[in-house]
């Protein structure tokens, strides 16, 4: 009987364990890079307004903000 305990307890901790090390890995940091795209995309449509033949100089803007938000949440 403490036998089979001991192994209930191991196969226990060892899933917890995935699902910890899963949310920390998987999870998180996709839902800090979705909550960052979103930072960038309000930060440059309140920013400045673009005009025609101007998208590069938004995608650089998105770019560095989504960056700064990215380093700002340690990823």
């Amino acid at each position: 009987m403490g036998q089979e305990k001991i192994k209930y307890i191991g196969v226990l901790f060892v899933i917890v364990l995935l699902i910890g090390l899963f949310y920390w890995y998987e999870v998180k940091p996709n839902s800090i890079k979705n909550e960052c795209s979103e930072v960038a995309e309000n930060k440059v449509s309140k920013t400045k307004f673009y005009g025609f033949g101007e998208e590069a100089e938004k995608a650089r803007d998105y770019e560095a903000y989504y960056k700064q938000c990215l380093h700002k949440n340690g990823l």
